[in-house]
């Protein structure tokens, strides 16, 4: 009736549902995307392989009714294109657009403890199955740039068109956990933004400045040529009361 969303009652999916299971302390629905008929849903802290390995869900909506009947495709350790580790948090966030689907890895401890990454599974039959694909995978390994400890790279992705934006939000350019995000922008338009030198948000920059414990990165949304960004544990105001920086190139 187009008068909001306080009329309507939601569908829910959860482990009542018949069509999948959880375990305890899974925490799906940590991270959600959706885009047209499809729907990809993060439970970072799934065990499967391994303690909090992590896993995200991909819900399509075939006969346009809605997710709750909808078997979903399971991406995690358990695959053969897929290798994670104990803690990687494998779901922390996720990104949709087009056959594209990115996932971030917040724990993974690629060159360091808890740097962090962030996988692109790109559809590439166009079947909406991205856990038949191999990832590309975008760690501290790339000689592109460098993470350090506890960064948390991939505790926030967005993705729009060319361009895909992750965040770091204990990263401590400046200061202790003021927060980072990193820009990739596709320029040959191949998909694979682990071959781009990104664009470093940070308080190293000259526009902004930011505190310790900021947390800037640590929730993200890009649209057109706007990008939003969360730093919850910003001070203005309060302790923790938390701020939004968007930015428009």
């Amino acid at each position: 009736d187009n008068d909001g969303w306080t009329d309507a009652t939601p569908d829910k999916i959860s482990d009542t549902l018949a069509t999948f299971s959880l375990d305890n302390f899974d925490n799906f629905g940590r991270s959600v995307a959706l885009t047209g008929n499809v729907l990809a849903v993060g439970a970072y802290r799934d065990d499967d392989g391994g303690s909090s390995r992590g896993a995200v869900y991909v819900f399509t909506d075939t006969d346009n009714d809605g997710w709750t009947d909808a078997t979903p495709d399971k991406i995690s350790d358990t695959l053969a294109t897929l290798s994670l580790d104990n803690g990687d948090f494998f779901g922390s966030s996720v990104a949709l657009a087009g056959n594209v689907l990115v996932v971030g890895s917040s724990g993974d401890d690629d060159g360091g403890t808890d740097r962090g990454a962030v996988y692109i599974f790109i559809d590439s039959d166009n079947d909406k199955n991205w856990a038949e694909e191999t990832p590309i995978k975008l760690s501290d390994s790339l000689s592109t740039f460098s993470l350090n400890n506890s960064d948390a790279f991939g505790i926030s992705v967005a993705l729009a068109g060319n361009m895909l934006a992750v965040g770091a939000n204990g990263d401590d350019d400046g200061g202790t956990d003021r927060g980072a995000v990193y820009i990739f922008i596709d320029s040959d338009n191949d998909k694979n933004w682990a071959e781009e030198t990104p664009i470093k948000l940070s308080d190293s920059l000259s526009t902004f400045s930011l505190d310790n414990s900021d947390n800037f990165g640590r929730s993200m949304a890009l649209t057109g040529n706007v990008l939003a960004v969360g730093a919850n544990g910003d001070d203005d105001g309060g302790s923790s009361s938390g701020a939004v920086y968007y930015f428009r190139p």
